[in-house]
């Protein structure tokens, strides 16, 4: 699918992981957004950030700021490329791609699909770019492994026909994954000890999100009891300018918003321009929590158990 379905997550997510089972494992993607998106990037070894949101793109800097310290990030069109070099000069045994099922030049040992959820289904969005959502379609479903469906809309769309899971697939047919997403914490613009999301309970407040699905982010922070009173809504990794944020900040102040409150992804482009603009608003970054059902994810971790022993070989 396209942006706005949860692959950035759960690709950090299971890198994190991998790590802290003692594996050196780098993530790999396209870049998007950055000015050399087709050139192969490192953005970080794991120790320390190698590249600016201007190079990189916005998705692969906050991804690496996420990793710091676990694995290494590197970036490229080439996704082949990508991951030689993640391999040969980060030292990566294992590479988890993300956003690349259908980069199929890239041999893969485990394939995991994120499958529509009900919103998607509702909308007529299961057509192949440009008509839906959809990368590729919809039997192309076939060749994964694994299937994730969030909750709760898990089995909301039929999978595809002929069941792709059936003899010869490693893993069981009928065990889908679920996961689900859930407001996490809040924290300073630029990092720092979580914030209570109660925090936001009662307050004005003005979003800024750049990113596929605004609604889903504006949706998880009405949850927690906040008003939202402005908003600034850009197309997926658009890059702010000074000029567009003040009137931005200006307009948002005048409907009473005591503060700004902006995605992961945004909150990397929003850093260097906030201190520069004349209003002063205090601005926090939203972070939603991924969690795995208990009972369906065990078969997850064991195809990743797996993966993890042939990296030793």
């Amino acid at each position: 699918m396209a942006g706005g379905s949860g692959k950035t997550p759960i690709a950090l997510d299971l890198t994190r992981r991998i790590a802290t089972r003692g594996h050196n494992v780098a993530l790999v993607s396209r870049g998007y957004g950055g000015a050399g998106d087709r050139k192969v990037r490192i953005v970080s070894k794991g120790d320390r950030i190698l590249s600016s949101v201007a190079e990189a793109g916005d998705e692969a800097i906050a991804s690496a700021q996420a990793l710091l310290g676990a694995a290494a990030v590197v970036v490229g069109s080439d996704r082949v490329a990508a991951a030689m070099t993640a391999r040969d000069l980060t030292g990566a045994r294992i590479v988890v791609l993300d956003d690349g099922f259908q980069h199929r030049r890239l041999a893969r040992d485990l394939d995991l699909v994120v499958m529509p959820n009900a919103d998607t289904e509702s909308r007529g969005d299961l057509a192949p770019l440009p008509a839906g959502r959809m990368r590729e379609p919809w039997a192309a479903a076939a060749r994964a492994d694994l299937r994730l469906f969030a909750e709760p809309e898990k089995r909301s769309v039929s999978p595809p026909t002929p069941n792709p899971w059936a003899a010869g697939r490693p893993f069981d047919p009928d065990a889908d994954v679920a996961f689900a997403f859930s407001p996490g914490c809040l924290r300073p613009l630029r990092g720092g000890e979580a914030i209570d999301i109660d925090t936001l309970r009662n307050e004005p407040v003005a979003l800024v999100a750049a990113i596929a699905r605004p609604e889903s982010f504006e949706q998880d922070i009405r949850s927690l009891g906040a008003n939202p009173v402005a908003r600034l809504w850009k197309g997926d990794h658009h890059f702010y300018d000074r000029g567009e944020l003040d009137s931005f900040l200006r307009r948002a102040q005048q409907r009473g918003a005591r503060g700004v409150v902006a995605t992961t992804k945004d909150a990397v482009k929003l850093a260097p321009l906030i201190d520069t603009t004349a209003v002063k608003l205090r601005c926090l970054v939203f972070e939603r929590k991924l969690t795995w059902d208990e009972h369906s994810s065990a078969i997850l971790w064991t195809a990743i158990e797996r993966v993890c022993a042939m990296a030793k070989q």
